[in-house]
């Protein structure tokens, strides 16, 4: 991951690392919350 400014997330709780990998995984892997039911129906 590329360097990220802190002002960016001030303020916010969580540290800017958390939000970043979090940023990074939800244009990563793009699911609709229908995608993510069906997927938890399946692994039950």
């Amino acid at each position: 991951m590329g360097v990220v400014s802190s002002s960016l997330y001030k303020g916010h709780r969580y540290p800017v690392e958390i939000i970043s990998h979090c940023v990074w995984l939800y244009y990563r892997f793009p699911l609709s919350l229908r995608e993510v039911e069906e997927r938890h129906c399946c692994v039950r």
